[in-house]
């Protein structure tokens, strides 16, 4: 997913979980955690305020020139 959202142009994609484990699966295929803040505004449009008080934010930066990811 992120070679495509790399090869259309896309600089960087996120995930956001509440799930511990699924945070550690994102980081091994080289995500890194960020705070909700730096993720789009619009993610939080009806956004349930006690989930995301404990919600994990990761991100991982696209590659320019479109190049594999992949671990």
């Amino acid at each position: 997913a992120v070679d495509r959202a790399s090869g259309e142009g896309v600089s960087y994609a996120f995930s956001c979980t509440t799930s511990k484990p699924v945070a550690e699966f994102f980081e091994r295929n080289g995500f890194r955690r960020v705070s909700p803040e730096e993720v789009p505004a619009s993610k939080w449009d009806d956004y349930d305020g006690a989930r995301r008080s404990s919600v994990i934010c990761l991100r991982i930066d696209c590659p320019a020139d479109g190049s594999s990811t992949s671990r």
